[in-house]
């Protein structure tokens, strides 16, 4: 593992003293850097990070998804075009820097992913303690959940985009 960071390392640096080829585009645009610091962050502690690292000037709706399968947070790419999406546990405490990025954006309308079996009725709870509207986009199923969103969200498009994940060898989310 280490070898490997070194080669890459190395390689950047090399394409760093060597310049890029020519005609190539040399300027970086939207990049956000997550860096490992020994112990991989969480998924709802990426999600903050990438709320923080992203400009938006409109930060009036968040959406909130489940931190451990991702169905729903996949198909609410349309949403996220203008409003940060924040991941959080299916039940128990949401995490304080979730709360902490909630409370920085100061969002008037929290848009929750699932049912309350994919974001626990717990969980909406603190989150509306913070005093922001709630709505959910659910559906009994995750792709239910899915035409939920479109449906609402962009009612009037008339391009689709349909994807489908398979699960890995041992996975427990089908």
């Amino acid at each position: 593992m280490r070898a490997a960071v070194v080669l890459v390392v190395l390689a950047m640096l090399g394409v760093g003293l060597l310049g890029a080829p020519a005609g190539a585009v040399t300027e970086t645009d939207d990049t956000i850097g997550i860096i490992k610091e020994g112990v991989a962050p969480s998924n709802s502690e990426i999600a903050v990070r990438l709320s923080e690292s992203t400009p938006l000037t409109d930060t009036s709706t968040v959406v909130v998804a489940r931190d451990d399968r991702f169905a729903d947070a996949l198909a609410s790419g349309v949403l996220q075009s203008s409003a940060p999406m924040l991941l959080v546990p299916r039940s128990g405490a949401v995490p304080e820097r979730v709360i902490g990025e909630l409370q920085r954006l100061a969002p008037t309308r929290v848009i929750i992913l699932g049912g309350t079996q994919a974001v626990g009725q717990d969980v909406e709870d603190q989150i509306a303690a913070l005093g922001v509207m709630i709505e959910r986009r659910a559906g009994d199923t995750r792709f239910t959940t899915a035409t939920a969103i479109a449906g609402t969200d962009v009612p009037d498009a008339t391009t689709a985009i349909l994807a489908r994940a398979y699960p890995s060898a041992g996975s427990t989310d089908d």
